[in-house]
């Protein structure tokens, strides 16, 4: 079935999407410009949460990607031996350093 003005579709259309709204086309030279349909812009908004998971992502991301599993065992062997050494002086200046 051919829709045409005789069926009064073009009157219709606001009636179904408020959104649209139809021109008489002009055909002239120049005019195909002032002939477009205007569309309602899509519009999104992140919930803080999902921010929060995007930051989270960002940092795993830049993060190295294998953990040096050398230095992991030199440190569980000193654990274990009882020989490692904590420095707090260094661990308070990295926590400020870093604005924990």
């Amino acid at each position: 079935m051919k829709v045409t003005e005789a069926y009064g579709a073009y009157d219709q259309i606001p009636k179904v999407n408020p959104a649209m709204t139809m021109t008489p086309v002009d055909s002239s030279v120049g005019a195909q410009e002032n002939n477009k349909i205007e569309m309602p812009k899509d519009k999104v908004e992140l919930s803080e949460t999902s921010q929060d998971l995007k930051l989270a992502k960002e940092a795993v991301e830049a993060a190295p990607e294998k953990p040096n599993e050398e230095r992991i065992e030199e440190l569980r062997r000193s654990v274990e031996e009882g020989s490692y050494q904590v420095h707090p002086e260094k661990i308070v200046d990295e926590m400020l350093r870093s604005g924990f």
